[in-house]
């Protein structure tokens, strides 16, 4: 049983490393990965009772609601909170800024660094 939740958790570990940018793909082979391994989870003395069988399969629907509903909050939590903070901290850097030009031309920057002989005008100050 060690053995293949080991397998999953490097399985799943790589397909987040190699699907970073297709972000629901990782959650959903995850999740697949983890219905996957269910049945190794389950007590045998759960299945030798025949729970499936008979329709026992809460255990199972709380399960899946689980991996579900912490897929779902794993992807709303990196789209909400840390994607700015990567757009930011990754951002290029560009140094001696001109303060008139169009704020559009640094779009992608993290970091901006104004030249020297840029000054603050304070009649267009909040």
């Amino acid at each position: 049983m060690v053995a293949a939740l080991a397998f999953v958790f490097v399985a799943t570990s790589i397909s987040f490393a190699l699907l970073l940018g297709l972000m629901p793909v990782p959650a959903l082979l995850a999740m697949l990965a983890l219905v996957a391994s269910l049945p190794v989870t389950l007590p045998a003395s759960h299945v030798r009772a025949g729970a499936v069988a008979a329709g026992s399969l809460l255990p199972v629907g709380l399960s899946l609601f689980a991996m579900v509903s912490g897929a779902l909050t794993g992807v709303y939590a990196h789209e909400v909170y840390l994607r700015p903070f990567f757009a930011i901290a990754l951002g290029r850097t560009y140094t001696n800024v001109i303060a008139s030009t169009p704020s559009a031309a640094y779009a992608d920057a993290g970091r901006l660094y104004f030249a020297n002989s840029t000054a603050l005008y304070k009649e267009f100050a909040l």
